[in-house]
């Protein structure tokens, strides 16, 4: 299918580029980027088949907000989110390792880089994680994921990127002055931080703050929207998306 589409969205750039005098190969470029990326994605969906990370290799860690603010009902969609997003990474493999955090008073580790070495006992794990309740401490939880997540002992690789991911549908209401220093510090520690900030009160100037830059940080409305805003974070990962038969692949 994706050859067929590709074929087509050629002749169409072709025509767009010749009207509007655009450089025809640059624009080519940035379409047929795109398209094959979604094509890739639909081709997989209509074969049964699931993205997967090829060979890229990190070691993350993700942080979920537990705030009272948060409700049951989307603590649901967090942590089914999170296990669609776990399913597409290398983990068996051992290209890729998880840790994960939940933050509310405070931050807590629920498992490290080296505590689960195969992808379905990660999924059990989040799972059975409960929901929490209090406030938004996002010092606590960058402070955290620098002392103790990527630290030798408990799984941190050297040589291998060291990725952080943050999900939260508030401000920091705890240690707020603290947050952007704290956050600071973790990224000056070589750890890049991604944000996801969900609903209509999140502070952009705190959330941009936390990641360094406003490129990785994203907004949705509802957590409805997350597994779709988490998957784009992913796509940014992965240097070779493929599906699970070998046909397709996609380097970029």
């Amino acid at each position: 299918m994706c050859i067929s589409v590709i074929s087509f969205v050629h002749v169409v750039t072709f025509g767009y580029a010749s009207v509007v005098k655009t450089n025809y190969f640059g624009f080519l470029s940035l379409v047929f980027s795109l398209c094959w990326r979604v094509c890739i994605h639909f081709d997989c969906l209509f074969a049964d088949q699931n993205l997967s990370c090829g060979v890229a290799q990190f070691d993350m860690v993700i942080a979920l907000d537990s705030s009272t603010s948060l409700q049951e009902r989307n603590w649901l969609l967090t942590l089914n989110a999170t296990t669609n997003f776990i399913q597409g990474l290398e983990i068996d493999s051992g290209n890729v390792r998880i840790g994960l955090v939940i933050f509310s008073n405070d931050a807590e580790s629920v498992f490290h880089l080296n505590t689960f070495r195969t992808k379905s006992e990660i999924i059990r794990k989040v799972s059975q994680i409960k929901y929490k309740y209090g406030q938004t401490n996002l010092a606590d939880t960058m402070k955290l994921i620098r002392t103790q997540m990527f630290t030798e002992r408990n799984g941190d690789r050297r040589g291998i990127p060291n990725i952080a991911v943050i999900v939260t549908d508030g401000n920091s209401t705890v240690n707020i002055d603290s947050t952007i220093d704290e956050a600071r510090k973790t990224r000056d520690n070589g750890i890049q931080v991604y944000a996801i900030g969900v609903g209509f009160e999140i502070d952009t100037k705190e959330l941009d703050g936390i990641t360094g830059t406003p490129q990785n940080r994203y907004l949705i409305d509802h957590f409805d929207e997350l597994e779709t805003k988490m998957e784009t974070i992913y796509i940014t990962l992965c240097p070779g998306i493929v599906c699970m038969y070998p046909s397709l692949h996609l380097i970029t």
